[in-house]
C-alpha cells in the first residue's frame, strides 16, 4: 500500500512519518484491498487537524480529526477510517451470507 504524507503549514519529525506510515499499514488487517493511503496534517490558527483518505478499488472513505496536537488529531481521524473501513465490510460480508441457501433438514 502506497502512503503519502503531507504537512500544511506545519512540519512534522521523520519518527511521526513513521509512525504514520505503521500504523496505516496496520489498516490492512482488516481489509487487505487498500491501494494508497492520503495522510494531510495541516495547523490552523492554531488548530491541529489530520484528514486520512483512504482509496479500495471502487470506495473512497474519508476521515478527519482534529485535537492539540497532530498525534492526537491523528489518532482520532485514523480510528474514524478504521470505523468506516469495518462497517464496510460488514456490510460486504453480510450480503454475502445472505446469498447462501442454508440445506434443508434431513428427516
Amino acid at each position: 500500500m502506497q502512503v503519502t504524507t503531507t504537512a500544511r503549514h506545519c512540519e512534522i519529525s521523520q519518527e511521526f512519518r513513521e509512525r504514520i506510515v505503521n500504523e496505516a499499514e496496520k489498516l490492512r488487517k482488516i481489509w487487505d484491498r487498500i491501494n494508497r493511503a492520503d495522510v494531510i496534517l495541516s495547523d490552523d490558527a492554531g488548530v491541529q487537524r489530520a484528514e486520512v483518505t483512504l482509496y479500495l478499488n471502487q470506495q473512497v472513505f474519508n476521515a478527519k480529526g482534529q485535537g492539540i496536537s497532530h498525534q492526537q488529531a491523528f489518532g482520532i481521524a485514523l480510528e474514524k477510517a478504521e470505523r468506516q473501513l469495518r462497517k464496510y465490510k460488514g456490510k460486504l460480508v453480510g450480503r454475502r451470507s445472505a446469498n447462501v441457501k442454508e440445506p434443508s433438514p434431513v428427516t
